[in-house]
């Protein structure tokens, strides 16, 4: 037997029974019973019980003392798609919310019991049972774990856990209590990105090219909707502000009104797996407009026919003296997926209006990836080597300052 688990006997944990709002039902109705990753009715109740409407459910909950507080909760737990789940502090499954079959493809029955060790990757097992018991002694800090996750039949997924330690009154007993999503990680192919930089070299004038290149391009995560969920420190070189203050807002308040359409354009472009080459503008922190080229990639997907589910944007500046004029396009779109139309895309075409040549798109592959940390079949520990990344780039930054001085002596 387990040693981890003769310690303390193994119990579902079972929310407890709690008065229920009379809902607007038919006689018909058959009652409902208990199960085993969640408490139902077990009888329809009393028509002496006055029925209650969703918005004096939601105004009762508001207050500490509110009657059906305990009800909203419950309605919460049910309908969230989020994996809800309780833990002890060595990794054994407590509860699991209904969400669980759609999400790992366990019923919450096959889970509740077991250890963390059987659904968590053997890379990733160690770090994360680590985080579990040193949330064992601060309540209030939050527990945050990222780790991958073994389907049931679908092979692996990042998942990433929020929650916090709870202490059972009386018994002294701990466990965890946490809310998981999916969360899909880059997964753009450097073929990918060689396509972008020749689209960008073969619409770009070398002397429209600003010089210092590194120090104003930047990188940026978008929602498909364009939101800014994340951009690179350089954005400040470019537009003024630092990450803090960009992150959250949505592209579409760094542009003039009448200039989005080809924005538009572009992320629904980018939604169809295309990869979109735009020249625009945007406003930096004092209100100017500075000239840029932006290359949408797609990305988030485990495979070109997966739709993306997230946006990669890499924005260089051009020379504000490079203006656009009406005979020079500025959307090119390229489809990466040839085969699924049986045909290179038509916005594509091998030249442009001037005969510049513009990339092929028939070599891109899913081969070899942007980051290859993030690769879920990879058998090392991201955190590992994510430490070891930063590493690495503090000693190039100091390298980068050595010779700037160097420079300037």
């Amino acid at each position: 037997m387990n040693p981890e688990l003769a310690e303390e006997p193994i119990e579902e944990w079972r929310r407890p029974v709690s008065p229920k709002p009379l809902l607007t039902s038919s006689s018909n109705d058959p009652p409902m019973v208990s199960t085993g990753s969640s408490s139902h009715l077990s009888s329809r109740p009393s028509d002496t019980e006055p029925p209650i409407d969703i918005e004096t459910l939601i105004k009762e909950a508001s207050t500490d003392e509110g009657k059906f507080r305990r009800c909203w909760h419950e309605l919460l737990l049910d309908q969230s798609p989020d994996f809800i789940h309780v833990l002890t502090i060595k990794g054994i499954f407590l509860y699991c919310s209904d969400s669980t079959q759609q999400l790992l493809e366990y019923e919450p029955s096959e889970l509740i019991g077991k250890s963390l060790k059987d659904i968590c990757h053997p890379s990733d097992i160690t770090t994360v049972m680590r985080e579990l018991k040193q949330s064992s002694s601060d309540s209030t800090e939050p527990v945050n774990l990222i780790y991958r996750a073994r389907r049931k039949n679908s092979g692996y997924i990042w998942i990433e856990c929020c929650g916090k330690l709870r202490n059972e009154d009386g018994r002294g007993r701990k466990y965890v209590v946490l809310s998981g999503r999916e969360r899909p990680v880059y997964q753009l192919p450097r073929s990918a990105l060689a396509v972008g930089n020749r689209a960008h070299e073969a619409r770009t004038p070398q002397d429209a090219l600003m010089p210092g290149t590194e120090d104003h391009e930047f990188w940026g995560k978008l929602s498909a909707d364009g939101l800014l969920l994340y951009v690179s420190w350089t954005c400040a070189n470019i537009l003024g502000s630092p990450p803090l203050e960009l992150i959250g807002t949505s592209l579409y308040q760094l542009m003039r009104s009448n200039r989005t359409t080809d924005l538009t354009r572009a992320l629904a472009e980018v939604k169809e797996g295309k990869i979109v080459y735009l020249r625009h503008a945007l406003l930096n922190n004092a209100g100017m407009e500075v000239m840029v080229a932006t290359t949408f990639y797609p990305d988030g997907k485990a495979s070109l026919q997966e739709q993306p589910t997230f946006v990669l944007m890499q924005t260089k500046v051009i020379d504000d003296e490079s203006t656009l004029t009406d005979e020079e396009p500025v959307f090119v779109s390229m489809d990466p997926d040839v085969k699924k139309k049986g045909r290179a895309d038509v916005s594509m075409p091998n030249l442009d209006s001037h005969g510049v040549v513009l990339p092929s798109v028939q070599r891109i592959h899913t081969g070899e990836r942007m980051v290859d940390e993030l690769d879920i079949t990879r058998d090392a520990n991201w955190q590992y080597e994510l430490h070891q990344l930063r590493i690495s780039n503090k000693k190039l930054r100091d390298d980068l300052n050595i010779l700037l001085q160097r420079a300037k002596q």
